[in-house]
């Protein structure tokens, strides 16, 4: 997935995971059950939809997620796509929030719907 693969980067170990162990459980989280294999696919589908919104190596993604697999999809898929993730607090509303995200400049902003909504009414 990524041009140029950093060895030591959590989607590399990854990879790896998936070659060895393809079919043992990677995530358990939300009452869904994950193998590594399909971590992996999640993953390379984040990273090309990040890539295809035009994010580029060393651009801010901005992650706001609850507790749930979408949450993790966009933290690895943001590191296969060789871009700086910024989780921001889920929790935070109003002119906190606002001032997180002008202070981070993400080119991008991934979450939930109900996150999503929140982002856009601040």
């Amino acid at each position: 997935m990524p041009q140029t693969k950093i060895p030591d980067s959590l989607y590399a170990a990854l990879e790896r995971r998936v070659e060895s162990d393809a079919d043992a459980e990677f995530l358990r989280v939300s009452g869904s059950s994950f193998t590594y294999r399909q971590a992996l696919d999640l993953v390379q589908a984040t990273a090309r939809g990040l890539i295809e919104f035009g994010v580029e190596p060393g651009d801010r993604v901005g992650v706001m997620c609850g507790n749930c697999p979408e949450a993790v999809w966009a933290w690895l898929g943001t590191n296969a796509a060789r871009a700086i993730d910024v989780p921001f607090n889920a929790e935070v509303r109003g002119r906190l929030l606002d001032y997180l995200v002008a202070d981070a400049s993400p080119k991008v902003l991934v979450g939930t719907l109900d996150y999503l909504k929140i982002l856009a009414e601040d």
